[in-house]
């Protein structure tokens, strides 16, 4: 396990927690909890699957009427930028985050629940 320094674990900290402020799930909130993961991928690496699902969820947020489409263009446009030799490693990252914890893929979109967002649809 990496250990990030003093400010890299309150930086973290402070954006999960201006997530909590927004009160809601929009687009601000995901965006301030996918900071915080990235940040935290300083402390433990594998925080660094959490910072794109919770950009996807924030795109998803912005265009709930066609949320499939905005889910997989997203989701193509994070794959085409990560170097190849790490596409299969945050593929089965992403895969095992959803079996272990499924409330984070699941977004409230005009108040329905939607789980299982198309996240694992893109093929590496």
């Amino acid at each position: 396990m990496a250990h990030g320094t003093y400010q890299e674990c309150s930086s973290s900290l402070d954006s999960h927690a201006a997530a909590r402020e927004v009160g809601e799930d929009n687009a601000a909130r995901f965006a301030a909890r996918a900071a915080g993961q990235a940040v935290a991928t300083a402390h433990v690496p594998t925080h660094a699957l959490g910072a794109p699902i919770y950009a996807i969820k924030a795109v998803a947020v912005i265009n709930p009427r066609d949320v499939k489409v905005t889910i997989a263009n997203e989701r193509d446009w994070q794959f085409r930028r990560l170097p190849e030799n790490l596409r299969e490693w945050v593929d089965s990252g992403v895969k095992q985050k959803q079996l272990f914890f499924p409330k984070i893929f699941a977004i409230k979109l005009k108040n329905r629940v939607q789980t299982k967002i198309l996240l694992l649809e893109v093929t590496v």
